[in-house]
């Protein structure tokens, strides 16, 4: 009797879970600033530049860029102060393995900032690390029994989705915005952002489709807060996989790496222009559809065939889909002592804090903050 072997080659694919820590770290305001006062607003984002997989640790290196909205001490002018926190974190698993395949993404859930002193502050954000590990995994099974007479076969098809490719590509984001600057003194916020719009697999590459969102909140010269019109620059990238084609799934994971900006204003015209330069971070992971056939069993009235069955976990997705649903609630000013001009601008974040089976329905809850930002009416 001979057995006829073959080898498929699995990814298995190892849940990270939920990594957090806080961040933190002091600033001093620099001496073209005014003194603080008040902190009306803290922003930013965490960049990753390089995760390095090691026998049971995960390396992060990084940085969180922040971006703090005041209030000086003369009580009128708002200004802001902006800098950078070197993130570096050892994250210890027992199940990770040097060169595992990986795709995890960055959020920042809660920041904030406190004064120490006029002139030093004090900035914090509480940093999550989801997504997914994968494992290469080479498996030995039975295909076929051969020089055995009268064999009654049973074989079974296994379907499983294989990565053919994890690859990954930056952009540069470049343009210049005109902005009208009759009232406008400065720049104090942006509040960039990227995402994908869409995506598709063709050839040996995967096509991104993505904008860079900015939302400019300036001051003007009276001291009052503005929200500029919000802008969107559409950019194209194309990461290179090899192997891939049409009809292939593809994930996609999109980050800002570096993010800077130079407000330039001309006094003679009353208009600026708002230089931007952005550096988008693309990764993307292309899996295919493998169907291979198994021998499950074999009796032989001449010989005694006995088979060692072992389990093997393969990934499958079952299925594939998205909703947009609206969420609506009222907010009640609660304290008098505020009469509401107008409303300035509106911050909204959003976490995912759980998410379930229950039944054919899948259950997601999270919690989503708001921040206004008002003016008020002078009395």
């Amino acid at each position: 009797m001979e057995l006829i072997k073959d080898v498929i080659k699995v990814d298995n694919r190892i849940d990270f879970g939920k990594f957090q820590t806080f961040i933190e770290a002091e600033a001093v305001v620099p001496d073209k600033k005014l003194d603080v006062y008040e902190i009306v607003k803290t922003e930013g984002y965490i960049s990753l530049k390089k995760i390095e997989m090691a026998d049971g640790k995960i390396l992060c290196r990084g940085s969180f860029n922040y971006n703090v909205i005041y209030i000086a001490d003369d009580k009128n002018t708002i200004s802001n102060v902006d800098g950078k926190v070197d993130i570096n974190e050892v994250i210890e698993k027992d199940n990770v393995i040097q060169d595992m395949e990986y795709m995890l993404f960055s959020e920042v859930e809660h920041m904030d900032c406190t004064i120490m002193n006029e002139r030093k502050i004090k900035v914090g954000a509480l940093m999550n690390i989801r997504g997914s590990l994968f494992e290469k995994q080479r498996l030995d099974i039975v295909k076929d029994v051969a020089q055995v007479e009268g064999i009654q076969k049973h074989r079974k098809e296994i379907c499983f989705q294989d990565i053919v490719g994890i690859e990954k590509a930056e952009s540069s984001i470049r343009d210049t915005i005109t902005i009208n600057t009759e009232e406008i003194q400065s720049i104090i916020s942006l509040n960039p952002c990227v995402k994908v719009k869409e995506s598709r697999v063709t050839d040996n590459k995967v096509i991104i489709g993505g904008v860079l969102e900015i939302n400019p909140l300036a001051c003007t010269y009276e001291g009052e807060l503005v929200e500029l019109d919000r802008v969107g620059i559409e950019f194209t990238q194309f990461v290179e996989v090899p192997g891939v084609s049409d009809g292939m799934t593809e994930e996609v994971l999109l980050s800002m790496s570096d993010f800077n900006h130079i407000f330039k204003q001309n006094s003679e015209s009353n208009t600026g222009l708002l230089e931007i330069d952005c550096m988008a971070c693309c990764k993307v992971k292309v899996t295919d559809e493998v169907t291979r056939e198994v021998l499950q069993d074999a009796y032989s009235p001449q010989k005694i065939i006995k088979f060692d069955h072992k389990p093997i976990q393969l990934n499958k997705t079952l299925r594939r889909s998205e909703e947009t649903f609206m969420v609506r609630e009222g907010i009640r000013n609660d304290n008098d002592d505020i009469q509401i001009k107008d409303i300035v601008s509106v911050c909204p974040t959003m976490s995912i804090e759980n998410s379930y089976i229950e039944g054919n329905k899948s259950i997601i809850q999270g919690i989503i903050k708001l921040k206004f930002y008002l003016s008020q009416l002078k009395v």
